[in-house]
């Protein structure tokens, strides 16, 4: 009888015990499944209450009373129109003489339908938060579950009639001005070429020249190469901003995996249901989707530090986000010298500082070399870039010194511009520049002593900045 007894006290620790194969798995047993299903039912529940809200910004969207950008796929499917056909019809029977008091009433309903959005994400973000302890140990199948619930929210804003921002018409008529007419989007404005069947949507940026890295200019050429037909070019725009979403919740996951393993499953619902990024990546097709993919990247390699080539690499990827858009400029040399921090010796650390710099900002270069026109090009960039709608941000910190550092590089520009003419038109010519040019600082400075802080209007023709 005592021999049974320890027999089965065996067997039960036996059970209790987990094999060796199981105690590197990341799976949960049985009672864990059980554990977690509170858990999955109520991150449905707030997935479709997200997925209702979504739907209806597509309703509202389109609607002529919201004044949003238009696109081609409300002309070319008439179906993506139904939803606000069927729930607004009001709305469209008075688009024509709206009262003042009925216009108001569908802002503020949009108004109301993102802050609810916003109040959702929240709450579902402090439910995980709740339920940190039981799902510490997250496994792979919670991150298919929110990819998939990402997806379903990214497609259906994918066929939203009316956007928020006219930006990827933009990008695609800087793609057409590179293939098609091989003309030079830095130098060019999209109103210069007003036979364009693209130029009717194309309403912020029809006045202003491409102020983009010049690998997002190639990949906007070879995305307009694929069609000649606009509806098929802004899917592609808004797929590729789809896919480089859902690839960056996997790196989420990933570079959380290596640094806080415990909280992945928050970090990655923190990115991938941000209403801000669905909405401005999946909805309005923003370039800063593939700019995330490549910076996350750069991120997962360098907290895995594995050597100098991995570091090069991270350098490398570092180029590439510059090449795709030149904000990274801002953060490159801090990152480049959050590299070097550890090293005490000082003159090692600028050494290593340097040629890290030289390695990862260097591949810009042939880069812009097929683009670079010498200073026109130049001061196409320089023009483009206007800190002073940064006034009311960190950037903005940086307005007064970035004016005059380019104030300073175009006087140097200029100078050898009519040094290199060699006669007295060419002297003439960089003289009255330089007059402008102390303008311009002159005018900067004024505007950030004193006027920084009035409201600053634009009619919606004028040409639009960075």
């Amino acid at each position: 009888m005592e021999e049974d007894e320890r027999l089965e006290v065996a067997t039960m620790q036996g059970m209790d015990t987990p094999s060796p194969h199981d105690k590197g798995s990341t799976y949960p047993r049985r009672a864990g499944l059980r554990a977690w299903s509170p858990a999955v039912l109520l991150i449905l529940f707030f997935a479709c209450l997200l997925e209702v809200l979504y739907l209806v910004i597509v309703a509202l969207a389109p609607l002529p009373l919201l004044h949003l950008s238009n696109t081609p796929l409300a002309a070319a499917w008439p179906l993506t129109l139904a939803l606000s056909q069927i729930f607004f019809p009001g709305a469209w029977a008075v688009a024509a003489n709206p009262p003042i008091a009925t216009t108001w009433l569908y802002q503020a309903l949009l108004t109301l339908i993102l802050a609810a959005i916003v109040a959702i994400y929240t709450l579902a973000i402090w439910s995980m938060y709740h339920w940190r302890n039981t799902l510490h140990r997250a496994a792979f199948p919670w991150l298919l579950l929110l990819l998939g619930v990402t997806a379903v929210f990214c497609l259906t804003l994918l066929f939203q009639p009316a956007l928020f921002s006219d930006d990827v018409f933009t990008y695609m008529f800087s793609g057409r001005l590179l293939a098609f007419y091989h003309a030079d989007p830095l130098s060019n404005a999209p109103i210069q070429f007003p036979l364009d069947p693209y130029i009717r949507w194309v309403v912020s940026g029809r006045f202003t020249t491409n102020f983009y890295g010049p690998l997002w200019l190639y990949i906007s050429a070879g995305l307009v190469s694929m069609s000649n037909v606009p509806i098929v070019t802004l899917l592609l725009f808004k797929g590729l901003a789809i896919v480089a979403h859902l690839v960056n919740c996997i790196l989420v996951w990933a570079i959380l995996t290596s640094l806080a393993p415990g909280h992945r499953l928050l970090g990655t619902l923190l990115y991938a249901w941000n209403p801000l990024t669905i909405i401005e990546l999946a909805g309005s097709g923003h370039s800063e989707g593939l700019l995330l993919s490549i910076l996350l990247l750069a991120m997962l390699l360098y907290v895995q530090r594995k050597g100098l080539w991995r570091e090069i690499a991270v350098l490398i990827l570092l180029g590439v986000a510059i090449s795709l858009n030149l904000v990274v400029l801002l953060i490159a040399p801090l990152f480049t010298w959050f590299m070097v921090r550890s090293e005490r010796n000082t003159s090692r650390a600028f050494r290593g500082f340097c040629w890290r710099t030289i390695v990862g900002q260097g591949l810009v270069i042939p880069l812009f070399l097929p683009l670079w026109r010498g200073p026109t090009t130049f001061f196409s960039i320089t023009s483009a870039i206007d800190l002073t709608n940064f006034s009311h941000s960190i950037v903005g910190l940086l307005e007064v010194p970035n004016g005059m550092a380019l104030w300073f590089c175009r006087a140097i520009v200029t100078f050898s511009a009519g040094y290199a003419a060699n006669d007295r038109r060419g002297w003439c010519i960089t003289s009255l520049y330089h007059l402008h040019l102390c303008s311009d600082l002159f005018s900067s400075l004024w505007q950030s002593a004193g006027c920084s802080n009035k409201p600053r209007c634009r009619p919606r023709d004028a040409p639009a900045r960075l």
